[in-house]
Formats: C-alpha cells, sequence, structure tokens
C-alpha cells in the first residue's frame, strides 16, 4: 500500500477493478472510534503486469474519506515507514 492525501496504490494479485470504476475500502485502525476506515473512491490505473511498480495493483483517488480517517491512514503507514527504515538499518 501507498498512500498520500489525495489516494492509494494497492498491490493486489488477482482481478484488478477497470479505469473509472467507483471502488469502496474498508482498513483496519486503531485510532477510528469503529476501528475501521471507510472510504470510496474511482480507479485512476491498474497495472496487471506490476511493470510501473514491482508489483501488479491499481491507484485509487479519494473521493469521500474523512480527514480524521486520512490522518490516521497517513499516522498508520508513517509508522510502518519508520518500521522499515529501522529494520534496514
Amino acid at each position: 500500500l501507498n498512500i498520500s492525501e489525495k489516494g492509494m496504490f494497492l498491490f493486489v494479485d488477482g482481478k484488478l477493478p477497470p479505469k473509472d470504476e467507483l471502488v469502496s475500502f474498508v482498513l483496519p485502525s486503531q485510532k477510528d472510534k469503529d476501528g475501521v476506515i471507510v472510504g470510496h473512491g474511482v480507479v485512476r490505473w491498474s497495472d496487471v503486469t506490476g511493470k510501473s511498480r514491482d508489483f501488479p495493483g491499481f491507484g485509487i483517488e479519494f473521493r469521500e474519506i474523512s480527514p480524521v480517517a486520512l490522518q490516521s491512514l497517513t499516522e498508520m503507514f508513517e509508522s510502518l515507514r519508520s518500521l522499515q527504515r529501522q529494520a534496514a538499518a
């Protein structure tokens, strides 16, 4: 998973949704009161071969995600990136 304030790229091994398809997503969250982050977006591109990112997947542009949920996602993945950097050092 690669995420920014505008969207995310999901690494997927299997059938990918077509460009411009509306999608919903649910991700776990320890900070969100319901324990999950729910959002909606649109598929902007997909890569079935994995040539552009080393893995197949697709990019979603966020359409509906609350600022609190986006902040939770950003913090969660910054924490994961920090752990990855520590493990690589």
